[in-house]
């Protein structure tokens, strides 16, 4: 993974679709964001939370790795970029 073509994140979230929780806890996930996800029949998928929040996130197991990868860069980035703000104070 190339550090220097990840982007930080933009302000929002973008909506893909509404579903509807079936009485199994099934949801089906809509077809454009499976599509950028590139989830196929049958791949392994995690399903994470931050506490104290009233959502949830999906990231293809394959992509775990990365996944924390990028986020890892984009928080050290986020804090050069306050350390930077705080000099200029």
């Amino acid at each position: 993974m190339d550090p220097k073509k990840i982007e930080k994140p933009t302000v929002g979230f973008k909506v893909h679709g509404t579903g509807t929780l079936s009485t199994k806890g099934q949801i089906v996930i809509p077809t454009e964001l499976r599509k950028q996800l590139d989830l196929n029949d049958g791949d392994k998928v995690f399903f994470m939370s931050y506490p104290g929040t009233k959502g949830f996130g999906v990231v293809k197991a394959t992509n775990l790795a990365d996944f924390y990868h990028d986020m890892g860069k984009m928080a050290k980035s986020a804090t050069q970029d306050v350390a930077l703000m705080n000099k200029k104070k």
